[in-house]
């Protein structure tokens, strides 16, 4: 909140002197990222006089099998940046009223009933529903909304169970009461399935999926 963030991942470094001098967004630029955060301690080091020494190897290279896990990208909803809305066109913004196709495939996410495109988030009007035919062990969802709202989360076709169901759902339910990151899903292994959210009132403001 403090930094005014709608986005995530996102990733701040910040110097010794309290200065943020790295920002970025989504994911991605990993070696970047740690190549910054050597720089970062070695200016650390000559300003304490510290001898401890900073290696130059890339830990990065330690964690690129899970990198390249298959798994959904990083979708984000509003009309800025809504690449993988696939029954609609890119660029559509305000009111819409949104109609399934008879055929879901992979590769995005698709909208039915009543929705709010707006250029950051998407928000819920009437019978409105989101399915993401999706890949992954875990799904993320960051959301927002003015008062508390609840949304019917199914897996399959089915109402979510207890043990695939996140932190944040309850007895099928995911209730959004604060901008933030909400967890939905959750296996063991990265398997395929198809994830759908049901509005059963107005009014929650979707910003972007994550897959884990």
């Amino acid at each position: 909140r403090a930094y005014g963030n709608r986005f995530w991942p996102r990733k701040y470094l910040i110097d010794i002197h309290g200065n943020i001098v790295y920002d970025h967004i989504g994911e991605g630029a990993y070696e970047e990222t740690e190549r910054k955060i050597r720089e970062l301690l070695q200016e650390r080091k000559s300003v304490l006089g510290d001898s401890e020494e900073i290696t130059n190897r890339v830990v990065v290279d330690e964690i690129e099998p899970f990198l390249h896990e298959t798994k959904s990208p990083e979708t984000y909803l509003g009309s800025a940046r809504n690449e993988y809305l696939k029954n609609s066109s890119d660029d559509m913004a305000g009111l819409t009223r949104f109609v399934l196709p008879d055929n879901i495939e992979s590769g995005g996410f698709y909208l039915s009933g009543q929705w709010s495109v707006q250029s950051e988030y998407i928000e819920s009007g009437s019978e409105a529903t989101i399915m993401y035919p999706y890949v992954g062990k875990e799904v993320f969802l960051v959301a927002g909304s003015d008062r508390p709202v609840q949304m019917e989360v199914l897996l399959d076709g089915q109402p979510v169970t207890s043990d695939m169901a996140g932190a944040d759902v309850v007895d099928g339910l995911l209730e959004i009461s604060e901008n933030r990151l909400y967890q939905l899903l959750k296996t063991n292994v990265s398997q395929e399935h198809t994830l759908e959210l049901r509005s059963l009132e107005r009014g929650s403001q979707l910003y972007a999926f994550t897959f884990g």
